[in-house]
């Protein structure tokens, strides 16, 4: 398989806040959690082996993953409808597959958090955004305990192309020192320690402690607040989250 990369991380606007600052991180304990097991890889990368639409797939994981948690549905995401959704994100014409440079993260998340996903003639995904740092094991481990899959930027190395390796202590070679380029994933599980599994080019990949400290360089929590919905149906919600100042954030970042 051809591994495409395709994430464009830019920061975030001031709007959107760590997890820890709208959240009583400190109250909670960290145990394991696999959001993969609803529904297991299959091997299929939903285009992201010939463009560059590896946001549009993790988004489309976060979804789905969150949906058969909470509701029970089972539906894998649609290759048609990713693609849809990279080309309304990022110009990409399906005659032509140009342009096809990725997706710039923030304006991606921004536009999520506005306007929403349509899954059905029924439901928009319309998340509330907030960050974890990427280095900080205990928020990692506890925003995926307790907000579902989550959408993790990286900042590759070559070495990182032979996919053992992401499971490995980072080396220090020239591979290890060159970039490949950036690419999102979607993180849906971890152990309960350090290690993280994330699910790219229609696999699931678990990620070395090493690995994520010193090249996840975002990761973005798409947290589900609406009836019905993650937080409502699963029963799992940060400790302490202060709703008021988390729609307060979005109201923020709608205007």
């Amino acid at each position: 398989m051809i591994y495409r990369l395709g994430a464009n991380h830019t920061p975030p606007p001031p709007a959107v806040r760590p997890l820890a600052e709208r959240a009583a991180l400190t109250r909670m304990a960290v145990t394991p959690c696999d959001w993969f097991a609803a529904i297991p890889a299959d091997g299929d990368a939903l285009g992201n082996d010939k463009w560059s639409n590896c946001w549009e797939v993790a988004q489309a994981w976060v979804i789905a993953l969150r949906r058969a948690s909470a509701a029970g549905d089972t539906t894998r995401p649609s290759r048609a409808v990713i693609l849809a959704q990279f080309a309304a994100l990022t110009g990409w014409d399906p005659t032509t597959g140009l342009p096809d440079d990725g997706t710039q993260t923030a304006p991606a998340m921004t536009a999520w958090c506005r306007s929403g996903v349509r899954v059905n003639s029924q439901t928009l995904d319309v998340p509330h955004w907030l960050t974890v740092d990427p280095a900080n094991d205990a928020h990692v481990m506890l925003a995926a305990q307790s907000c579902g899959p989550l959408m993790a930027t990286w900042k590759l190395p070559m070495a990182m192309q032979d996919l053992s390796r992401w499971a490995q202590a980072p080396g220090t070679g020239t591979d290890w020192n060159t970039v490949w380029g950036g690419h999102e994933t979607c993180l849906g599980a971890t152990d309960g320690s350090a290690v993280v599994r994330v699910r790219t080019w229609g696999q699931d990949l678990d990620v070395h402690p090493d690995i994520r400290r010193r090249f996840m360089i975002g990761l973005d929590v798409p947290l589900d607040l609406s009836p019905g919905g993650w937080l409502q149906t699963t029963g799992l919600t940060p400790a302490g989250l202060d709703v008021v100042a988390l729609r307060a954030d979005m109201a923020a970042l709608a205007a």
